[in-house]
């Protein structure tokens, strides 16, 4: 399940509260990443690396984006979401670099990635125009409302 969010100023409010919500329902491990720079992105990967102690993590030398996604491609990491915030520059996640983040997105059935971004373009090339929820700055009762209704009254 992909599902991009343009949300504005209430993008990581709607971003914690669907998390709450998914996490209650499937009993998994959540897990974010600050996505705005390279360097934060790869600090992120590392901390998590540390935290749920993947081997080899530790290496100066190793890529910890690699080991990291290997580890939530596997059966070990269990059921997880993570969510990729403040992924707004379209360059970093999909122009061939050594640091494209797109090339380090798990592909799981037993994971998920929500992306909150203020650029339209980079929800749609990470979720198809199809999966994207484009949404106006909400208030606190307006998001309830969508997380509600995405979700169902029972999860």
């Amino acid at each position: 399940m992909c599902l991009a969010l343009d949300l504005y100023e209430s993008k990581i409010r709607l971003a914690l509260q669907y998390a709450a919500q998914y996490k209650k329902a499937s009993e998994l491990s959540v897990f974010w990443i600050h996505a705005a720079t390279a360097e934060r992105f790869r600090k992120a990967s590392r901390d998590i690396a540390k935290k749920v102690d993947i081997f080899g993590w530790q290496d100066p030398q190793a890529d910890a984006w690699q080991i990291l996604k290997e580890w939530f491609e596997s059966e070990k990491s269990g059921k997880w979401l993570i969510i990729l915030d403040n992924a707004d520059d379209i360059d970093l996640l999909y122009i061939p670099s050594s640091d494209r983040f797109a090339d380090y997105f798990p592909r799981s059935d037993h994971g998920s990635i929500l992306l909150t971004t203020r650029n339209k373009q980079t929800g749609i090339k990470f979720a198809t125009a199809k999966n994207i929820v484009d949404l106006p700055a909400m208030t606190d009762i307006d998001s309830s409302m969508l997380l509600t209704a995405r979700l169902g009254e029972g999860n």
